[in-house]
């Protein structure tokens, strides 16, 4: 009878013992689950092992790229050939392998086919078509600075590692030029007018920013106000506009900047511009990414750059060459010259 008793115990031991080690299993399985609020406020549970996303933009996709490596996206929307320049492409090794689809927009079949398990969507019906599709699906929201400084620590959140270090420098970058433009725009004492070319797609120089871009934020955060018409990304304004309004300054935004320049100060009605008489006619910076008025890694720089322009009695100075040189090299590691540097921003000695 002692002996049966000491057998039950024993087993009983091993039961307890087993059960209490299953429970510690179970526990560290829910904790390897990892969960994430996107930008449109959704819970999403993120897949466990190896992550491999995309998106129908070419600049979320190279997002992911500057942040999780090339390797992480197996297939991108064509726009992203086009989307990252030369020496992105040269400095994140892998990105020419990328397969790209025939055209703007990769379907949900052939994400799931190459592989994709994470989409990054740029609106929440966008997401919630293809979260139907089976794709784990992400919601991205570039509206304001805060925003675009969350977007970069949410996707170094998705991948970790390295992606989350570099994530909130990039985060951290925004936020803290976003506080040295406010409070040197506090100090102004007036309210210098901007006209903003959009040199984007076109030459033109009646075609601006509309009220709804990103640059248009920057410029109201900056201690500006830009003249501007009609609600929207791009909009046209006319001649008469910008002859009542005669902005202060005239800045030319984009890769089609001096071809831009050259139509404007020939315009035989806005070279009467007192923009144009002056010549406060400036380039915005175009960084090694994309334009720095746009949301990115280097809007830090744009942010600065515009402060450092319009704040009449700056409460902090802004050395944006060295700013520049010590952002690329603390985020990517790049040794990028006061040479180089002066030429994105088109400082001439």
């Amino acid at each position: 009878m002692k002996s049966f008793k000491t057998i039950f115990c024993v087993l009983l031991s091993v039961l307890v013992f087993a059960s209490m080690f299953g429970c510690t299993v179970v526990k560290e399985k829910q904790e390897e689950k990892k969960t994430v609020t996107d930008l449109g406020g959704n819970t999403v549970d993120i897949p466990l092992g190896e992550i491999y996303a995309t998106a129908n933009s070419g600049w979320i996709t190279s997002q992911v790229v500057m942040l999780a490596g090339a390797e992480r996206i197996k297939i991108a929307p064509a726009s992203f050939e086009s989307g990252h320049t030369d020496r992105f492409a040269e400095l994140f090794t892998g990105t020419d392998d990328i397969k790209l689809t025939d055209g703007d927009k990769v379907s949900a079949e052939e994400m799931l086919a190459a592989g994709v398990n994470v989409f990054f969507a740029s609106n929440q019906a966008e997401a919630d078509t293809y979260t139907n599709a089976g794709l784990v699906s992400i919601v991205m929201n570039y509206d304001t600075t805060e925003n675009l400084a969350r977007s970069f620590v949410l996707i170094g959140e998705i991948f970790g590692g390295e992606a989350l270090v570099r994530g909130r420098k990039i985060s951290d970058s925004i936020i803290n030029a976003e506080k040295t433009a406010k409070a040197n725009a506090e100090k102004n004492t007036s309210t210098p007018t901007v006209y903003c070319i959009a040199a984007t797609t076109q030459t033109t120089p009646y075609q601006t920013q509309g009220e709804e871009t990103f640059a248009n934020k920057l410029f109201a955060m900056c201690g500006a106000k830009q003249i501007t018409s009609g609600k929207g990304m791009y909009v046209n304004v006319n001649a008469e506009l910008l002859m009542q309004s005669n902005p202060d300054y005239i800045v030319i935004d984009g890769y089609l900047a001096e071809q831009a320049y050259t139509e404007l100060v020939n315009d035989p009605v806005l070279k009467n511009l007192t923009a144009v008489k002056e010549n406060k006619i400036i380039y915005s910076p175009i960084g090694i990414l994309r334009p720095c008025l746009r949301p990115g890694a280097e809007t830090s720089i744009g942010i600065l750059w515009l402060s450092e322009m319009f704040a009449q009695n700056a409460t902090q100075d802004i050395d944006i060459v060295n700013y520049s040189i010590d952002l690329y090299k603390d985020i990517f590691g790049w040794e990028i010259s006061e040479t180089e540097v002066k030429k994105m921003l088109f400082i001439k000695d």
